[in-house]
């Protein structure tokens, strides 16, 4: 696991969010927007060939998105005051989280120079 690398945080955040761990899920993904450098807003992964299986979705590029990741921190926080407390959830009904839609593979394509 290497600290700096902001998927690995993403995904953790993820599966903590669909455990239903909300409390965890929020530091996951504040500690994956922590690893994104000031002033940046998206991290396109395409550059390292990190994409969709071209079989299954062959138009899916996967992007971490800074403003998508605040979103996905305080809906866990909403989630985790809903569970723990019983404190309604705002915006008069129940959202979820930004993640990669289900059923996506990845195959990282890393390509050394010769």
């Amino acid at each position: 696991m290497e600290p700096s690398c902001s998927v690995l945080w993403y995904y953790l955040g993820c599966v903590s969010w669909e455990l239903q761990e909300y409390r965890q899920a929020k530091l996951y993904f504040e500690a994956c927007e922590s690893t994104i450098d000031k002033g940046i807003e998206n991290i396109d992964y395409r550059d390292v060939g990190f994409h969709g299986d071209p079989n299954l979705f062959p138009d899916y590029e996967f992007v971490l998105n800074r403003t998508e990741l605040r979103w996905n921190g305080q809906q866990c926080f909403f989630w985790w005051q809903h569970k723990k407390h019983g404190a309604p959830l705002p915006y008069g009904r129940p959202y979820g989280i930004n993640w990669v839609p289900g059923g996506h593979t990845f195959r990282v394509n890393f390509q050394t120079n010769p």
